[in-house]
């Protein structure tokens, strides 16, 4: 839970919880029973994290599988030497497999799931030409560009127009948030927002 939220997991609407659990008298370990519409709740505050930069042993765990996806990649992509989709095949092991129908809507790729920026590299490749040590999600890919289509013209573009605008709505919250995030401005409306 976050200083600012309003629901608690499984409760709903329950600020009086997080007032409590985040109060200048909370401490780690402490518990307190607050009674609900035909129920009560004993909460239990188990772990608090302070502001600022996780510490090494807690990012570890989301660090660790990252790094070791790169260093993978890394390592397969050195076995791409061929200059032919048949040579990296047979140096590798592997079958070639054809991908059609392949769109930036839906960037998936059969026996392989959502791969955007291998899709992506497919969308500003030119035709016939090898391209190899793509890095994916789930693995290293090489390709040939054998075919494209061009997008038919639509008579209107005006739900495409309605799609944009709606998006670009819904982008102001992660503008706020980007710019509270590279201010120096220090957030205390929790101090005023208790139920207490």
């Amino acid at each position: 839970m976050k200083v600012l939220d309003e629901n608690v997991p499984g409760l709903g609407s329950q600020r009086q919880i997080i007032s409590w659990a985040f109060g200048k008298e909370t401490t780690l370990g402490d518990f307190k029973r607050f009674d609900l519409e035909g129920s009560h709740v004993v909460a239990f505050v188990t772990a608090k994290t302070e502001k600022g930069l996780l510490s090494a042993a807690k990012a570890t765990n989301i660090v660790k599988p990252i790094l070791m996806n790169e260093k993978k990649a890394a390592l397969i992509a050195e076995k791409f030497d061929g200059t032919t989709l048949e040579a990296i095949s047979k140096e590798n092991a592997t079958v070639i497999k054809n991908a059609n129908g392949v769109t930036l809507k839906s960037p998936t790729l059969v026996g392989a799931g959502s791969e955007p920026k291998v899709v992506g590299a497919m969308f500003t490749a030119e035709l016939n030409k090898v391209y190899k040590n793509i890095i994916g999600k789930r693995g290293v890919y090489a390709f040939v560009l054998s075919n494209k289509e061009l997008p038919a013209a639509l008579p209107n573009y005006e739900s495409l127009r309605k799609n944009i605008s709606a998006d670009r709505k819904r982008k102001t919250t992660v503008i706020y948030e980007a710019i509270k995030n590279a201010s120096d401005v220090e957030d205390n409306r929790a101090s005023l927002y208790t139920a207490n």
